[in-house]
């Protein structure tokens, strides 16, 4: 029998049927991994355009003085965020819009559409433009009229003192791409706040919290219509500062140096701890939040009067008469004097060919160096320094605490300047000459420092040769109360000397205020001491034209102590441009201390800690 022959049609038919189950298995097999093995893949992809993902902010940890006064505090803002989500959005038609919804006026419309023209029709870009609760209402009533602008509410910080306490916080501001090179913001979104200067910039971390996720369910214009709270992960509140200062101390000084250029620091000299911090002028750090108009920035850059600077740790200046306490510590230690010795101040000392001038032109007669001190006799320490080794007068003024930082917590300190014969001959390229000891044994010359290190050697003088390193955050504590860290005193120098030595100095220096330079300081109800200071400019003063003499009037130091048994403290103050430091420092810190002593609060701790820490310097005495 014959096999049966395909028909013509039939082996067509078969390669179509062959053809079309391949065809049904490769689908069915992709249709099994889009649906089994890939499920969890596809199933996000739509998760991700039905859901949108919301970066919470955290609140910034507030900050408070030693008496729970709050100095910097966490709102609540609204601001808009352009995020392009229609092929056709357009921000210089969107924008004309919003503006005429929210009713503002076209002066404010003219000002804003600059940065409307400079917006990307396809990428994010936050809007730093202060809504107000009408702002909102309107917003919200038209909302789905704009679907390419989001309406977000974040943490706000606020400075409640404003200049007063500028350049001990310092402020915040939107992070920039400065910071973004930091591996401390490798985490932060580009439009968190970040700290930049003070306190908010040292303690960021502590101060900035931990970011947390909202997802809601979006429209198909992607308008949030639905939280889902059950994947909602809070936002961590950042950690509470105590700082160290006094609210009401660091007002008062504020309010009486305003009307001047100036820095004033006062400190606890038996832990380091900052009381006061005031730099003038000051700025407002409200400005820069969120961020500041760049015609305002521009104009505290260019000030002459420098308010962004905080010249407590970062201006220098010479030292001036200040300096011979450091003189009569080396002096007495080296043998280059005694307290009995004494000079005879004709008004100037002829030393080296050259005429060296007393700030007293008709001279202060015999002193010896008690009364050297107390009248700050120049031609005294002139001849002093004249015995004097540069050299080893350097060293005495690091075991004081010159030309380093301090080391307090907050950036940009400068250390200053103590020069020696290396100095000279690598920076200048000569040989130091005896002459110039004798300008830098009155504290004039190359000789540089600033108002933290001044408060600091007369803290040191207090304490008989002991150094703390200063502070302005005395604890931190976590949002439920729980204190993360506290500062225990540190050591940073300790120069040992006979107690003859300190008694010697502790009577001179409380003479100054009670008979000397510094008599316009004295106030029966305060118990002051201090050592005034004078800062020349000029080698010779008369040969300046009248209309720069403005310019180059001295700089006026009055440096001490104010010797309250339950909390002393030790302090500084120049005033730039201003005059002698007895007329013109002294009474400005006698008022100070007056307004304060009057409403003075008891201390919140009755002793403070002591450091189980110290460095000591090789320095023991006669």
């Amino acid at each position: 029998m014959k096999p049966i022959q395909p028909t013509p049609f039939e082996r067509p038919l078969r390669r179509f049927r062959t053809g079309v189950l391949l065809g049904m298995s490769v689908l069915l097999l992709g249709f099994w991994r889009l649906q089994v093995i890939q499920h969890s893949y596809y199933l996000g992809l739509a998760d991700l355009n039905r859901v949108q993902v919301v970066r919470l902010h955290p609140p910034r940890g507030v900050i408070v003085d030693r008496h729970q006064q709050v100095l910097a505090d966490t709102g609540v803002t609204s601001v808009l965020v352009w995020e392009p989500r229609r092929p056709q959005a357009d921000p210089r038609r969107v924008f004309p819009e919003l503006f005429q919804v929210l009713g503002w006026p076209e002066t404010q419309r003219a000002s804003l559409m600059p940065r409307v023209q400079r917006l990307s029709a396809y990428y994010p870009e936050r809007l730093n433009w202060a809504l107000n609760t009408v702002d909102i209402a309107r917003f919200e009533f038209y909302r789905e009229r704009f679907p390419d602008l989001v309406l977000q509410t974040r943490p706000s910080r606020s400075y409640p003192y404003g200049p007063i306490t500028a350049h001990v916080l310092g402020y915040v501001g939107w992070i920039g791409p400065e910071d973004r090179a930091q591996p401390l913001y490798a985490d932060y979104p580009g439009d968190a706040v970040v700290g930049k200067t003070g306190i908010e910039r040292y303690y960021e971390p502590a101060l900035r919290g931990e970011f947390g996720q909202a997802y809601y369910v979006v429209n198909s214009l992607h308008i949030p219509v639905q939280e889902l709270k059950a994947h909602r992960r809070s936002p961590r509140p950042g950690n509470r500062l105590v700082l160290a200062v006094d609210l009401d101390l660091q007002r008062i000084a504020y309010e009486v140096l305003q009307d001047v250029s100036a820095a004033f620091v006062a400190l606890d000299p038996r832990t380091g701890a900052v009381r006061a911090m005031v730099s003038t002028p000051s700025f407002d750090p409200n400005e820069f939040v969120p961020y500041i108009r760049p015609e305002r920035w521009r104009d505290l850059l260019e000030d002459p009067a420098r308010p962004l600077q905080n010249r407590v740790i970062q201006a220098l200046y010479p030292p001036g008469s200040t300096f011979k306490v450091v003189m009569t510590v080396a002096g007495l230690l080296e043998g280059w004097t005694t307290p009995t010795q004494t000079v005879t101040c004709p008004g100037y000392a002829r030393l080296y060919n050259h005429v060296f001038r007393c700030w007293k032109p008709t001279g202060h007669g015999t002193v010896d160096l008690h009364a050297a001190i107390v009248h700050s006799c120049d031609v005294y320490f002139y001849h002093l320094g004249a015995r004097a080794p540069i050299d080893t007068i350097a060293r005495y003024a690091a075991a004081f605490g010159y030309g380093v930082p301090t080391g307090i917590d907050l950036y940009f300190e400068k250390g200053g300047l103590v020069p020696t014969t290396f100095w000279k001959e690598r920076v200048r390229g000569e040989p130091w000459y005896p002459g110039e000891t004798v300008s830098v044994a009155i504290g004039q010359g190359p000789l540089l420092t600033t108002p933290l290190q001044q408060a600091n050697v007369m803290a040191m003088i207090w304490n008989r040769g002991v150094q703390y390193q200063p502070y302005v955050v005395q604890a931190i504590e976590s949002p439920d109360g729980r204190v993360v860290l506290r500062r225990e005193p540190r050591v940073i120098n300790r120069l040992r000397a006979p107690e003859a030595v300190w008694d010697f100095l502790h009577k001179a220096i409380c003479e100054v205020v009670q008979a000397g330079t510094g008599r316009a300081g004295r106030d029966p109800n305060v118990p002051i001491c201090g050592k005034t200071g004078t800062v020349e400019l000029l080698s010779d003063p008369e040969k300046v034209p009248p209309e720069l003499r403005e310019k180059y009037k001295t700089h006026a130091w009055f440096v001490g102590w104010v010797d309250w048994p339950d909390d002393p403290m030790a302090f500084a103050l120049i005033v730039e441009h201003s005059g002698h430091g007895g007329e013109v420092a002294a009474p400005r810190v006698r008022e100070i201390f007056r307004r304060y002593g009057a409403l003075r609060r008891p201390p919140p701790s009755a002793s403070p800690p002591r450091s189980r820490s110290h460095a000591v310097l090789p320095m023991d005495g006669f």
